[in-house]
């Protein structure tokens, strides 16, 4: 059958587009959006429409840190297009679930999705789904590859003039290059990410950049720094609701100071919003750190002067990660010690995305 991308685009479908590209700036209208869109496809009824308005739906569920929801959509989208051989639609709907399967806790049958996604997806698409890939992949520890994906993501992005997705790609690189103590290079690359993201106007996005430079001046030690960051950070991140991810580099970093009554409370703060967005691979490393910072007996380290090695988390989730905060966060929903869910990494993706 032909593929959906080469049909005359209906209403509905407008509409639906209208609303995928709403979530990286503000959620709550691409979901308005979307819902406006699904009933008008199921009138007419449209499956390309259909399907992508339940992706559209499941990314703003997604950005709103609902895991359980967001899989509920974007598996919704893939039977539409799937019953109907859209097959690039479905690789995009299997390109958004790999993600919140990732931040579900099941990053290997996340890389099962994407690997089949990637068959039917050519050109700047498959670009996405490549650096989707790589922030999964980094989270299960593989960073060679992933450093090769977010490369070989990035000359597609340069290439076809993708401001946004080349701000999450660096997002993501650049957390990478901090795992392994390269800072110099983590800087230039979240620092250039932030420029784009400014220029774009995408103001959430960009604080979640913000909080990632605090995150590489919390691994060098520099306390006050650190928080600094994550305060001009928080002051945008917090119209969004509290974000999961943030709340725990914020009580990490609070207990290597030794703030004790500070850090439990972001502690608690982030098993909570973990909880409530059933933020699977985010939830035991909250409640362990919660524990942690209550106990009498713990003795908190003093803040470290060389990040370690860390695996798992990318910030929400943006793929990304995401804007409102990956996903990275997206795009990509950071990564941290081995089981992190990854560092903010820009809406739609928020992790650091995803």
């Amino acid at each position: 059958m032909e593929p959906a991308s080469l049909h005359p685009m209906s209403d509905a479908l407008t509409l639906a587009t209208r609303a995928v590209e709403a979530v990286a700036a503000d959620p709550d209208q691409a979901r308005a959006l979307a819902a406006s869109a699904l009933v008008a496809a199921r009138r007419a009824k449209d499956p390309d429409a259909a399907s992508v308005a339940n992706r559209a739906l499941g990314l703003a569920a997604r950005a709103d840190e609902d895991a359980h929801t967001a899989a509920r959509h974007l598996r919704a989208a893939l039977r539409v297009a799937g019953r109907h051989d859209r097959m690039t639609l479905a690789a995009e709907a299997r390109m958004s679930l790999a993600l919140v399967l990732d931040d579900l806790g099941r990053p290997s049958a996340a890389v099962r999705e994407i690997d089949v996604a990637l068959r039917s997806l050519r050109g700047l698409r498959r670009g996405r789904a490549v650096m989707q890939r790589a922030l999964i992949l980094r989270r299960l520890g593989h960073d060679e590859e992933a450093m090769r994906g977010y490369q070989a993501a990035l000359r597609v992005f340069r290439r076809a003039g993708d401001r946004l997705w080349q701000a999450r790609a660096l997002n993501n690189r650049g957390i990478l290059h901090s795992y392994h103590g390269s800072h110099r290079l983590a800087v230039a690359d979240l620092s250039a990410a932030a420029a784009i993201y400014a220029e774009l106007d995408l103001p959430a996005a960009a604080a979640q950049v913000r909080h990632n430079l605090g995150y590489i001046a919390a691994q060098a030690g520099d306390v006050p720094l650190a928080l600094a960051r994550y305060e001009q950070a928080r002051d945008v991140l917090s119209r969004e609701g509290p974000q999961a991810v943030a709340l725990l580099d914020l009580a990490e970093l609070l207990r290597s100071a030794r703030l004790l009554p500070e850090a439990q409370q972001a502690a608690q703060d982030a098993v909570d919003a973990c909880r409530r967005g059933r933020l699977d691979a985010a939830r035991g490393e909250a409640g362990l750190l919660l524990a942690r910072v209550t106990s009498p007996a713990a003795t908190p380290p003093r803040p470290a002067t060389r990040p370690a090695p860390r695996g798992g988390r990318s910030p929400r989730r943006d793929g990304c990660c995401r804007p409102r905060g990956p996903a990275p966060w997206s795009c990509a929903r950071s990564s941290r010690p081995a089981g992190r869910t990854a560092a903010l990494c820009g809406r739609s993706g928020r992790s650091r995305r995803s």
